[in-house]
C-alpha cells in the first residue's frame, strides 16, 4: 500500500538548542553496543533491548541525551543500548535506522524487532516500553475483581485498553483466544505511539449477569471490550464468534477503534492511521492562528464516519510541501483534503475556504468521496516512457551548447547542479522524484570526484531509458548550504538519497553501500513515486548488454550461474 502523505518530520526535523548547550553524542543510556557485542548484551537483558541509534554529528541526536539519561536512571523495563550509527553502518541498515535518533525495540533475543515512532522523552520511552514487553495478553485472576481494577486503574489520554471475557478458555473458545493474541499484536505494532496493554478474564454466569447490569455493554462470552484514554465506558465492543464490521479480522477492527477519533497528525501516530487502511481527512491549518472551529467541525463529523474515515488536523505551515502533494496548490490556510491509498489520484477540497469550519462542508466533502461523487484530481505527468530506448547512435547536440556522447558518460549533461538559491524549489517539487548526490568538493577529494563518475552514468543512462520523471541533482555543500525544509543528516559525503514526489520529508531515503551506476538505476526505480521500467543490467546499452552475455555464455557452469544471478533486480 502507498499513501500520497507517506510520513512525517521525525525526530531530525524537531528544533534544538545551540551547539555549545548540547551534551556529547552517545553519553546516556544503559550501555552502548556494537555488532560484537549486541548477541551477548541481549542475553544479559533477559533477550529484550531499545537500540538508540545516534551519531556524534547529529546535533539533533545530542539534544536527546537528556531524555535518555533520564531514561536510564529510572529503573527502565528495558534496557537502553546506546549504537554509533556512522560507526555501526551495517547495524544500522539491519534496523532501518537511516534517519537519526532513531529507537528499535528488540524482542525475543533479537528474533523479532519494532522501530519505534513516538516521542523520544523518558516518560513517553518508559511507557511504551513496558507495554511492549508485558505478556502478549496478561491472564487475570478468575472473577469481576481483577477486571474492575484493570478497567479503572488510571490511563493516558492515548492508552489503549483491551480486555476479552470468557467462560472456560480451554478448547472451546481456543480460536477465540487465538484471535486475542493476534489482536494484541497488531494493536503494538499499530500504535507504536502509545501504551497498550490486552488481557483476558475467566467470568461465571453470575458474573457476567453482574457485569451486564453495571456496565451494560456486556451481552455474553466470548467478548471484548476496546478502551481509548481514560473513562469508565468502552470505546467500542463486540462478541468474538460473529462477524465484525464488514467482515473485519479482529485485529483491523481494533485498530480501527483505537484510532483518536480527531487528532493533530505528528511524526509519532501517522503509521497508526495508515495501519487503518482507511481514507484521511487532513485539515491543514497554521497553528500560529486559532483554530478551534476547525477542530469543532471534525470533533462534531467524526462520529458519523467511525469505522469509514480518519480525521486529523496538521500543520500547514510545516508541511507545505505535504499540502501541495494532496493538490491544494495554493498558500491560503486553512486547506483541507482527502489521503487516499490511491497514489495517483488527489482529492483537494475546492469549495468556500471559510467552509472548512462548518460541520456540513465537512460531512458532504467526506460523504461525496465514499458514495463515489467525488472527481479525482490527476497530477500531471504520471505516466513515463517504458522499455529499453536504444542509446543515440553518435554526439549529440544539447540545448545549452556542446554535444552528449554516450560512449563518454564523464560529464554532467544530465545532472542538475543546484545552488542554494534553486535547491528548494528543485527538492521540493511533488511533481518529480529526486535523485541526490550530496558532496563537498572541499572534503571528500577523489571519493567524491568517483562517485560523481557513477551518478553522471546513472543520470546519463535515465535520460537514453527515456525515464523524465526521475531528475538526478547534486549539491556541492561546500558552497551551498542544504534548505532549511530539508534536514538531511549529514553522517559522511558523499551520500546519495532518493526524494519521491510524493513524500519529501523525512525519514529519507538513503543509498547504502556501493554507488555503482547499476544500483544507483534500481535505487531510484525501487522508491519513485512514478514507476517506470528497467531492462536487464540497466547501465549497460543494448550492445554493452549483448557483449555481457557473450562473455558469461563462455564461462563455466558455476560461473556463469552466478554471473546470471545478478541480472536479478536489487532490493532495497
Amino acid at each position: 500500500m502507498r499513501w500520497v502523505l507517506l510520513g512525517a518530520l521525525g525526530a531530525a526535523a524537531l528544533s534544538a538548542p545551540p551547539d555549545d548547550a548540547l551534551p556529547a553524542a552517545l553519553s546516556a543510556g544503559s550501555f552502548n553496543v556494537s555488532k560484537a557485542s549486541l548477541r551477548a548484551r541481549l542475553a544479559e537483558s533477559g533477550g529484550a533491548l531499545l537500540l538508540a541509534f545516534s551519531s556524534p554529528g547529529c546535533r539533533f541526536c545530542r539534544s536527546y541525551e537528556p531524555e535518555y539519561a533520564a531514561y536510564a536512571a529510572g529503573a527502565p523495563p528495558v534496557p537502553l543500548a546506546r549504537v554509533d550509527a556512522s560507526a555501526e553502518k551495517e547495524l544500522a541498515a539491519r534496523y532501518d535506522a537511516t534517519s537519526l535518533p532513531a529507537i528499535v525495540l528488540l524482542t525475543e533475543h533479537g528474533r523479532r524487532h519494532q522501530q519505534y515512532k513516538g516521542s523520544h522523552d523518558a516518560l513517553a520511552l518508559a511507557s511504551y516500553a513496558r507495554s511492549r514487553v508485558a505478556p502478549r495478553v496478561r491472564v487475570l485472576a478468575p472473577g469481576l475483581g481483577a477486571v474492575d481494577e484493570l478497567q479503572g486503574a488510571p490511563r493516558g489520554e492515548a492508552d489503549v485498553l483491551a480486555i476479552g471475557l470468557f467462560r472456560s478458555p480451554d478448547d472451546d473458545e481456543a480460536d477465540e483466544l487465538d484471535d486475542l493474541a493476534e489482536l494484541a499484536d497488531a494493536l503494538r505494532a499499530s500504535r507504536p505511539d502509545a501504551p497498550v496493554v490486552v488481557a483476558r478474564a475467566t467470568l461465571s454466569a453470575d458474573d457476567l449477569v453482574e457485569l451486564a447490569r453495571r456496565r451494560r455493554w456486556v451481552e455474553r462470552t466470548p467478548s471484548i471490550a476496546l478502551w481509548v484514554g481514560p473513562g469508565a465506558q468502552p470505546r467500542a465492543h463486540a462478541n468474538l464468534d460473529e462477524q465484525l464490521d464488514g467482515g473485519l479480522s479482529l485485529a483491523l477492527w481494533a485498530t480501527r477503534k483505537s484510532l483518536p477519533r480527531v487528532s493533530w497528525l505528528t511524526e509519532a501516530n501517522f503509521h497508526t492511521y495508515a495501519a487503518s487502511e482507511l481514507p484521511m481527512l487532513i485539515v491543514f491549518v497554521d497553528p500560529a492562528q486559532s483554530y478551534r472551529a476547525e477542530r469543532a467541525a471534525l470533533d462534531a463529523v467524526a462520529p458519523e464516519f467511525d469505522g469509514r474515515c480518519v480525521f486529523v488536523l496538521c500543520d500547514g505551515v510545516k508541511f507545505r510541501y505535504r499540502k501541495i502533494a494532496l493538490g491544494l496548490t495554493g498558500d491560503a490556510l486553512p486547506a483541507m483534503a482527502l489521503n487516499t491509498k490511491d497514489e495517483h489520484a488527489r482529492y483537494p477540497y475546492d469549495g468556500p475556504q471559510l467552509r472548512i469550519a462548518e460541520p456540513g462542508a465537512v460531512r458532504g466533502f467526506v460523504a461525496d468521496y465514499l458514495a463515489g461523487r467525488l472527481r479525482p484530481k490527476l497530477p500531471e505527468d504520471t505516466v513515463t516512457p517504458r522499455g529499453d530506448a536504444p542509446p543515440p547512435a553518435g554526439p549529440v547536440p544539447l540545448a545549452g551548447g556542446g554535444v552528449y556522447t554516450p560512449a563518454t558518460p564523464r560529464g554532467l549533461e544530465h545532472v542538475r547542479n543546484l545552488t542554494a538559491a534553486d535547491a528548494e524549489e528543485a527538492l521540493g517539487d511533488v511533481r518529480t522524484d529526486v535523485l541526490l548526490l550530496l558532496f563537498s568538493s572541499a572534503q571528500c577529494g577523489h571519493t567524491c570526484l568517483e562517485q560523481a563518475l557513477y551518478f553522471s552514468k546513472a543520470a546519463a543512462r535515465l535520460h537514453e531509458l527515456g525515464v523524465r520523471t526521475v531528475a538526478p541533482c547534486r549539491l556541492d555543500l561546500a558552497t551551498h548550504a542544504l534548505p532549511p525544509s530539508l534536514p538531511v543528516p549529514l553522517h559522511g559525503l558523499p551520500i546519495v538519497l532518493m526524494l519521491p514526489a510524493a513524500d519529501k520529508q523525512p525519514p529519507f531515503r538513503f543509498l547504502e553501500g556501493e554507488m555503482k551506476p547499476k544500483r544507483l538505476l534500481y535505487f531510484a526505480q525501487h522508491h519513485a513515486t512514478h514507476r517506470f521500467e528497467l531492462p536487464e543490467n540497466p547501465h549497460l546499452d543494448r550492445e554493452q548488454n549483448a557483449m555481457w552475455h557473450e562473455q558469461v555464455g563462455a564461462l563455466p557452469d558455476e560461473r556463469r550461474a552466478r554471473a546470471l544471478e545478478s541480472l536479478l533486480p536489487e532490493q532495497f
